[in-house]
Order: C-alpha cells, then structure tokens, then sequence
C-alpha cells in the first residue's frame, strides 16, 4: 500500500531539476542539525551528477512542498556482475517535517527504484538494497 505524506502538496521532483545549491543548502542544514558525523560537502554533489552509473533525471528526487525543499532521495548502483549487485539508497528529510510521511515515501520510492536497477540484469547473482542510518547523532 502507498504511503500518503501528510503533506498534501508535496510533490516529487526529479533530482535534474533541481537547483544543486539550494540542495545541498537543505541536506547539509540537516546533517549538521541532526549532528551527522560526516556533512555532505558540496563538491560531492557534483560528483555524483558527473557518475556515470548515475542518472539524475531518474535516480534521485527531492520532495518539494511548494518551492521548498522537505526532503531527498537517491538510489545509486554501480554495476559489479561479480559475487553481488547492491544498490545504495541515501536520503533524508528536514528537520521541521519529519514525521509528516515525507521520508517514509521517499524510502517507498527508492525502492521501487533500486529493485528496477537491479533488475536489469540477466545473471543469478543475489542484490541487495542498502542503506545507512547514523543512531549515535548527540553522543
């Protein structure tokens, strides 16, 4: 069943179309609330958009209320054809709007996303979604 956000007019955006700035401005306001070890730095969205494995205009969106930014998502794979496939989810959510069901659609879509990344494949070998959660951010 789909998780409706409490937030009626949030909408997803494709990460393509997003001003990269205004991004990281939101995710590293975040991180440093939430007392995350290590902040993104903004050369490293750069980077990313420069993968090639990565397509910003269908493996990652930003949850918009409006011209806001409330939250992200990422779904990042990088062929191995060997041992395993994984796929890497990384997101978040802003402070001021979690517990809205802005990061639990997010999570929704980067699943549906990841297990389409992973089904590309014609081999048997076992994939993998992962993702990461910091639990110690105050410590």
């Amino acid at each position: 069943m789909p998780c409706t956000p409490t937030v009626p007019s949030m909408r997803l955006v494709p990460l393509a179309d997003v001003d990269l700035d205004v991004l990281f401005a939101a995710q590293h306001r975040t991180q440093l609330a939430d007392g995350d070890p290590f902040p993104v730095q903004r050369s490293e969205l750069d980077e990313l958009a420069a993968e090639p494995h990565f397509d910003a205009s269908l493996d990652g969106v930003v949850a918009m209320d409006g011209d806001r930014i409330v939250g992200w998502a990422r779904v990042f794979h990088e062929p191995s054809g060997e041992r395993l496939e994984r796929a890497f989810l990384s997101g978040g959510t802003v402070p001021e709007n979690r517990g809205e069901g802005i990061g639990s659609a997010l999570l929704e879509w980067q699943v549906v996303r990841g297990t389409e990344r992973l089904g590309r494949y014609d081999h048997d070998l076992p994939r993998y979604l992962r993702t990461f959660e910091y639990t110690d951010h105050h410590g």
